[in-house]
């Protein structure tokens, strides 16, 4: 995933790179204007010079005017370039000042974070030492072990079983007339056969040995289903056992300040992180 400091340093590459473009571009223009400039200067000179020479005192006059007027024109658009470009770098540079500031709150905030963590950490590693030596711990301890050990093994044996079932109960299944039989509901109260196909049905049970093989396969779906709901009771219990223990321990925690200092410190750099993500979001610090 993609975090906010990631996020912070694509846009600063971005920024550096887009600002030394426009630096590399905006010497260019420089020298294209400048070399533009020096162009209609010395185009001006050649005008007012044939204008001297082809043209009496009065034509030539308004002519060199309407030149000036030109070149007043190209200086004036030239100046307003210039100003654009400093607008911008300003822009760009505000931009920059403002993300190294939020970076460096979001440090900040990470630190205290991670110290409040080690602190937290620390008195919790102190609560479970003089938990454990207490009997009543070391009892719920063994009792929430023993009843995990317990609900693995259920699990395993669940989980055998119904893998079991999926492969032994192929030859079954692959019988058409056993699963007709089966499907029936033949040799349980809810068969329902006429005069004329219960004869029949009998005979074909008698044919394939219906019944021993009807009481296998009954076996082989019936026992995964009651090894899973065992598996389940278990690990309720142990589900159960574990919350006893927990319980022990969060109660004898005497500084739960530790834990809203940490859960604030992580709201707070949270709010940073959408900082971060908008640039154009207030500096403002959060109280």
């Amino acid at each position: 995933m993609i975090t906010g400091r990631d996020n912070l340093q694509l846009l600063n590459q971005h920024v550096y790179q887009a600002q030394a473009e426009q630096e590399q571009a905006g010497r260019r223009l420089e020298e294209l204007h400048q070399q533009l400039n020096a162009l209609r200067l010395k185009t001006g000179e050649s005008y007012r010079e044939l204008a001297r020479l082809r043209l009496d005192d009065l034509k030539a006059s308004q002519v060199i005017s309407r030149l000036d007027e030109t070149d007043q024109v190209v200086l004036t658009l030239l100046e307003k370039l210039m100003q654009a470009r400093i607008n911008l770098e300003e822009q760009i540079n505000a931009s920059l000042a403002r993300q190294r500031e939020l970076e460096g709150q979001r440090k900040e905030l990470e630190r205290q974070r991670d110290e409040a963590g080690e602190a937290r950490q620390r008195q919790l590693d102190m609560t479970r030492s003089r938990l454990q030596e207490t009997e009543a711990y070391r009892q719920q301890q063994q009792r929430a072990q023993e009843a995990a050990a317990v609900a693995q093994h259920a699990d395993e044996k669940a989980s055998g079983a119904e893998k079991d079932r999926g492969e032994k109960g192929k030859p079954y299944e692959a019988d058409p007339l056993f699963m007709y039989l089966w499907n029936r509901r033949f040799l349980t109260p809810d068969y329902r056969g006429g005069w004329l196909s219960r004869p029949l049905d009998a005979w074909v049970a008698r044919l394939i040995n219906f019944q021993s093989n009807r009481a296998n396969y009954y076996m082989l779906q019936e026992l995964p289903r009651r090894l899973r709901e065992h598996a389940t009771k278990v690990q309720q219990t142990s589900q159960s056992e574990a919350r006893a223990l927990q319980t022990l321990e969060r109660d004898r925690q005497v500084q739960p300040r530790l834990e809203q200092e940490v859960k604030f410190l992580e709201e707070k750099m949270a709010r940073a992180k959408v900082r971060l993500e908008r640039p154009g979001t207030s500096l403002r610090t959060d109280a």
